[in-house]
């Protein structure tokens, strides 16, 4: 670490900084490498904080270390088709390292713990044997968060109190202290500069990284920022970034499109840090961003991304083992949905579409019928039906979430708190709707795989 170096640009609330704040909704899934930041501990003593972190895997699905405050016991997940490794079974912030398949995790009392193939073992294990980092942190000096250099040879690591450290080829650019508790931090493409924020909105820019506006230092709605994660258009350059808060709100900045949120409705579980990635999608540069992610405290994650998508799906109930079947194959409005023993047919597959905007929402369409899964009516105990599909209709419209597992959970538009369900474990038993308290259960986690 080098002598202290002063932030340029804080709390100054840019034109898309305030225009932003008017948005926040919600969204799904996604591809590739990942520049993230990590968690933080909040306003609250570290002995109350939740320290549960995401990190984008290199060709699929995300790596999450979960916090056994929350989530029973600290381990690592790895969700969405993310390579499985050797579990850590202790808080922190997870990093994914550039040029590999793996990752570290950085510990708030400076641990450097590595795992998957290529990644370097940094500092002998421990931040202090590198750098002037006290073996023993206090409160304020603990570490919140994380980001690794282009190269995959290096970190920056950050303390409560806003100091940057630095392991293997990371360059000291200045540090945030005094200015608020730092809840994260995310690198410039060049590895020549980084963000912090903090929890109140700040954002400090380091290096080369450029300003594009902040909260102004007031908290969005209320509620603590949780992490950031940086944009990067089409001509692989940082356009901008995004804030996440603990209600699952994202607020963009500069020219970051806005792609969806929980809509402010944390499901019971508070969002604690967000990860953006590129994709390999058509017409997408390799570098240019495809979507965003954020964690719930509970390792529950949820992702969103760029385009309009449609897949044909199969959908099976983790609890029976059964599929989501339209009763008598029927083609007619009104028709209710079943379990069925899975046999291929036309009406046990859905198309299901993410629509442009709110990528984390979908619609189910029959491939038999052409007609869209259905809540029908206010009453969330009434089986669902298939409907003639209406465009933004709520009742239609399904806020995914993924499990550790890989399952996903639908959570209906109509009635947030519900998910999709089944009501017993036979064939022919109805699909309808279960409370949801953010909890996964069998008879709400579905596996769903690409119709043949």
């Amino acid at each position: 670490m080098t002598q202290q170096i002063k932030p340029r640009g804080c709390r100054i609330r840019s034109l898309s900084g305030v225009l932003s704040l008017l948005i926040p909704a919600i969204f799904w899934l996604a591809p590739s490498c990942a520049r993230a930041s990590s968690p933080g501990y909040g306003d609250l003593p570290v002995t109350s904080q939740v320290v549960t972190s995401i990190a984008k895997a290199p060709h699929s699905g995300f790596w999450v270390q979960t916090d056994g405050d929350v989530s029973v016991i600290s381990e690592t997940l790895a969700v969405d088709g993310a390579p499985k490794y050797e579990n850590v079974a202790v808080r922190g912030s997870v990093v994914a390292v550039p040029g590999s398949h793996g990752y570290w995790v950085v510990t708030p009392t400076g641990d450097l713990i590595s795992r998957g193939g290529g990644v370097p073992v940094l500092c002998e294990g421990h931040l202090s044997k590198c750098s002037n980092f006290p073996s023993s942190p206090t409160k304020q000096e603990v570490l919140v968060a994380a980001a690794a250099t282009p190269s995959g040879k290096g970190l920056w690591a950050v303390s409560r109190d806003g100091t940057v450290w630095t392991a293997g080829d990371a360059q000291h650019y200045g540090d945030a202290r005094n200015e608020g508790v730092v809840t994260g931090i995310a690198a410039t493409l060049s590895g020549n500069g980084y963000y912090i924020v903090c929890s109140d909105g700040g954002v400090f820019s380091f290096g080369d990284a450029v300003f594009y506006g902040s909260t102004g230092g007031k908290k969005p709605g209320g509620h603590n920022v949780t992490g950031i994660a940086v944009s990067i258009a089409a001509d692989t350059k940082i356009n901008g970034y995004w804030l996440v808060a603990d209600d699952g709100g994202v607020y963009s900045f500069g020219d970051a499109p806005f792609y969806g949120s929980t809509g402010g409705n944390d499901g019971g579980s508070r969002v604690i840090s967000i990860v953006s990635f590129p994709g390999a999608a058509p017409n997408i540069s390799p570098q240019q961003t495809e979507g965003y992610a954020w964690v719930h405290a509970n390792g529950l994650v949820e992702s969103v991304y760029r385009p309009n998508v449609e897949t044909t799906v199969v959908m099976t109930s983790r609890a029976s083992g059964l599929v989501i079947d339209v009763s008598g194959s029927s083609r007619v409005a009104g028709a209710q949905l079943q379990q069925s023993v899975p046999k291929g047919d036309a009406s046990q597959k859905w198309r299901m579409v993410k629509p442009v905007g709110n990528v984390n929402v979908v619609q189910f369409i029959n491939v038999n019928s052409g007609l869209c899964m259905e809540t029908p009516g206010q009453n969330v105990y009434n089986a669902l039906i298939q409907s003639p599909c209406v465009v933004n209709a709520a009742s239609q419209r399904w806020r995914v979430v993924s499990e550790a597992s890989g399952d996903k959970i639908f959570l209906s538009e109509l009635h947030p708190d519900w998910a999709l369900s089944v009501n017993a474990g036979h064939a022919g038993s109805l699909i309808l709707l279960w409370p949801y308290k953010g909890v996964p259960l069998p008879v709400i986690s579905w596996i769903v795989t690409r119709a043949p």
